[in-house]
């Protein structure tokens, strides 16, 4: 998806690019979209290898589909694991001497599967970050710069 944008602050390589919501994102909540709420405007982080400056107004893009996608691992499987969880566990004590307390023994298992869920998520969005792979990047300088959005 491309879009544009205002550069607010840089850091080496990283720039907080304000986002006009007009123009995206103003129906997509992608959870790889590192915004900040500041005023009611959206900033994001993006890969700044055109060297814009603070005040530039930008093109930028980012993958909505492997957006969708980290947003789909993220909170899809926590939800697997815990219905895993619950499921096994209860097979598993309906045969066993523990029959009578198979429920809550159950939901206690799904809560525990649905918590170690997180260290496989932890690790994809480790892997994402480090690959650039559900990154905002800035494509190229753009003119004339935005006249709509507030200081």
């Amino acid at each position: 998806m491309l879009s544009r944008g205002l550069i607010v602050e840089t850091s080496g390589n990283i720039a907080k690019v304000r986002i006009d919501e007009a123009q995206s994102c103003a129906h997509c909540n992608a959870g790889c979209m590192k915004r900040m709420i500041v005023h009611n405007i959206k900033v994001a982080e993006a890969h700044n290898s055109v060297g814009a400056q603070k005040g530039d107004t930008v093109l930028i893009e980012f993958n909505s589909q492997k957006a969708l996608m980290a947003s789909l691992i993220t909170f899809g499987v926590p939800i697997i694991f815990l219905l895993i969880g619950v499921a096994v566990s209860s097979f598993i004590l309906k045969r066993t001497i523990y029959a009578n307390q198979s429920q809550i023994l159950s939901m206690i298992a799904g809560l525990f599967a649905f918590l170690i869920s997180f260290i496989p998520a932890k690790i994809y969005d480790g892997y994402l970050s480090r690959n650039n792979e559900c990154s905002i990047t800035i494509l190229e300088k753009v003119n004339p710069p935005f006249q709509n959005l507030p200081e």
